[in-house]
């Protein structure tokens, strides 16, 4: 659900949510992660979020990388998914990486404040 202090949630604040999967070769080509947008509790959108692969777990390389606007105080919030598609791999190990907002908006009570990310679920297909 969409109760951040539930426990269900991992939270970032003003630091990059980063995340090493062993996927052991498994075919795959696209990483969604779950997130929680929840504005007056200073719990906003990513504005970047990277994928990236690599064989060893030392060396990756970058496959998908989206930037996103910070969110309008008219955007919905909730549970949203963002979703990182890139060509198909299979490479041992997927490296994703989660930008929290570094400065809050002109709007918010906060701003010019870092924000939090709320992450629940990473899925890969």
């Amino acid at each position: 659900d969409d109760n951040f202090k539930s426990g269900a949630w991992g939270g970032w604040f003003g630091t990059e949510f980063d995340a090493v999967l062993d996927l052991g070769g498994k075919t795959y080509d696209n990483v969604t992660l779950g997130m929680l947008i929840n504005k007056p509790s200073d719990i906003f959108n990513p504005i970047a979020i990277t994928a990236l692969t690599s064989e060893d777990g030392q060396n990756f390389t970058e496959v998908a990388k989206v930037e996103y606007p910070v969110e309008l105080q008219s955007d919905p919030e909730g549970i949203k998914d963002y979703t990182l598609t890139f060509p198909e791999t299979s490479a041992k190990y997927l490296k994703v990486v989660a930008v929290p907002v570094q400065s809050k908006p002109e709007w918010h009570a906060r701003k010019g404040r870092k924000g939090f990310i709320f992450i629940d679920e990473i899925i890969v297909k």
